[in-house]
């Protein structure tokens, strides 16, 4: 029998609320799509390449049609989308938002880090950045960066040239984008619901899932050299700045991995990797300010190897021991 998630994973009041919020979501990504399909200009005697849907613009729509301004802002990629704004404020009294996106990397925080202070000059933003060891390495620019002018402007006008010569040209070139079609956010851009959850509910197994991620890093670390890409480098250590300048100490976490994939991935080029990162990170605490946690082992934050749907990516219960780790370290970590 598999072992289902206890329902306290999703407050009931939220339980409620997702399917009004998968449509309020349908209507955000519209407007979205129409704002950036409205702001590109052009010729109109030739049909503008079609806007790809994106969690970015979602999630700026989102921010938009928040009653309260939020101070815990939380970056990230995947791995981040299941932290809980709702439980830091419960943990500290601060109210948040959750900024994480599917393949997030340092160039979000940037364009997003500048586009929040511009929604919220007068809010003092604290900011929450989940990593992994492959967040440094080399990708190309996400659609919804190039296509949301709320973000582009935050990029060079070369760099968006040579990275738009990546965009979809035609319907048929279109991404599939599997992830928008099932995710359920919360108002705050918590993930509460999407194709993991579906997948357990249809009886798949942890077992299964730990093996592909175990493959699939695999192949990925046979593929990509252990370096930090320097476009990387350059937009995070440009965020952190931009952080220290708004008077924000950022707390940085490296995620907990699944204990058996851990073991599996360690020998296969994630160690090499990690010691890299780690290296890197501490060696910019001489120039920036912030906190930072290597919580790569599950142990370090007394998580349960079971509350994963593969190999990285956390049950909400892992992602509320995440929390609770970093302020039983440092108290003040988001004062």
């Amino acid at each position: 029998m598999v072992r289902m998630q206890p329902r306290a994973r999703h407050p009931r009041r939220l339980r409620r609320r997702l399917a009004l919020t998968k449509a309020h979501i349908v209507l955000l990504l519209f407007a979205g799509v129409a704002l950036v399909a409205t702001g590109c200009g052009g010729d109109h005697a030739k049909p503008a390449p079609p806007v790809v849907p994106s969690d970015r613009t979602v999630k700026a729509n989102m921010v938009e049609a928040l009653a309260r301004p939020p101070q815990v802002i939380i970056f990230g990629g995947s791995r981040a989308l299941r932290f809980e704004p709702s439980y830091i404020e419960k943990k500290t009294g601060l109210t948040g938002f959750n900024a994480a996106f599917s393949n997030g990397r340092a160039e979000d925080a940037w364009a997003w880090t500048n586009y929040l202070h511009h929604q919220f000059p007068h809010t003092r933003l604290r900011f929450f950045w989940p990593l992994q060891v492959e967040a440094f390495r080399e990708q190309g620019l996400a659609f919804g960066l190039i296509q949301d002018k709320r973000f582009s402007r935050y990029f060079p006008a070369d760099f968006l040239a040579e990275q738009s010569r990546r965009l979809p040209q035609n319907a048929s070139q279109l991404p599939a984008n599997h992830d928008l079609a099932t995710d359920t956010y919360g108002p705050d851009g918590a993930l509460l619901h999407n194709r993991y959850d579906i997948r357990l509910e249809k009886g798949g197994k942890l077992s299964t899932a730990l093996d592909w991620s175990i493959r699939t890093m695999a192949e990925r670390y046979a593929k990509y050299p252990v370096i930090i890409d320097p476009r990387a480098r350059a937009y995070f250590e440009r965020t952190l700045g931009l952080m220290n300048k708004l008077e924000a100490t950022p707390v940085l976490v490296l995620m907990p991995i699944q204990p058996r994939a851990l073991r599996a991935i360690e020998p296969l080029g994630w160690s090499e990797r990690h010691r890299v990162v780690v290296a890197y990170l501490r060696s910019l605490q001489k120039r920036y300010r912030f906190v930072f946690f290597d919580f790569s082992d599950l142990r370090s934050v007394g998580g349960d190897p079971k509350q994963y749907y593969d190999g990285v990516h956390m049950w909400v219960q892992n992602t509320r021991k995440v929390i609770d780790a970093v302020l039983a370290r440092d108290p003040h970590a988001f004062d």
